[in-house]
Order: C-alpha cells, then sequence, then structure tokens
C-alpha cells in the first residue's frame, strides 16, 4: 500500500536526501565528466555569457577576458587608470581588425599591464 501520510513522505524523503544525495555532495573527488550534449558544454562558451559581453554592433573581446578574469578566475582587474582613453574606434584606421587596433592599444605602457591578462582571453572566445 502507497504511504498517503504526508509527515512520513517528509520523512523519508529527508531521509533519502541526507542519507544518499547530501554525502555525495559532501564528496571532496572532482570526477571528469564528458559533455555529451553540446548544450552543456560549459559556462564560459554559453550563449548567454557570450551575448552579455557583446555590443549591438560587435563582440567586446576585451569584455570577455575581463569577465572570465573576474568571475571565472576571481581576480578582477584594476580599472584603468584616469588618463588613459579608450580606445576610440572611429579615429582608428579602419583597414584595421579589432584584434590589430587593441595591439596599437596595447603599445601603450600604461595599457599594457592590463591588456596583457585580458585580451589572450578574450580574444580566445572570439
Amino acid at each position: 500500500p502507497a504511504n498517503t501520510d504526508p509527515g512520513r513522505a517528509r520523512q523519508d524523503a529527508r531521509k533519502i536526501f541526507e542519507d544518499d544525495i547530501r554525502s555525495k555532495l559532501r564528496s571532496r573527488a572532482f570526477t571528469r565528466r564528458n559533455a555529451d550534449d553540446p548544450r552543456y558544454g560549459g559556462v564560459i562558451t554559453n550563449a548567454a555569457m557570450l551575448s552579455m559581453t557583446s555590443g549591438p554592433k560587435r563582440t567586446h573581446p576585451i569584455a570577455r577576458g575581463a569577465w572570465v578574469i573576474e568571475v571565472i578566475f576571481n581576480d578582477p582587474p584594476p580599472p584603468p587608470p584616469n588618463n588613459v582613453p579608450p580606445l576610440n574606434e572611429d579615429a582608428a584606421d579602419k583597414n584595421l581588425t579589432i584584434r590589430e587596433k587593441f595591439a596599437k592599444h596595447r603599445e601603450n605602457p600604461d595599457c599594457a599591464g592590463c591588456h596583457s591578462r585580458l585580451d589572450p582571453l578574450g580574444f580566445a572566445l572570439e
């Protein structure tokens, strides 16, 4: 016969949770799992994250790199110095790619320190 007592059902569910599930959560060993379904490939290449770090006209590799450093590595970059102007894409050579524009921007020693960390991560997600 099925158990129809709600109190008893809660006790049974709690026992299953505490004995079985919680003991697995306490495991300190990580196990590698293959993602057979591409929808579960990871947070870094998730469409929501890639959209969140894009603009209306183009992607923003530096924002992506900063997001990875801040959220995944938990090591946020410092804010840019006040005397460093943002990249002016309109004034830049129209024949340069965004990667080339940031390489030129990185020639400024004030920018190179952070961009040497941000750019490789951000451009890897382009």
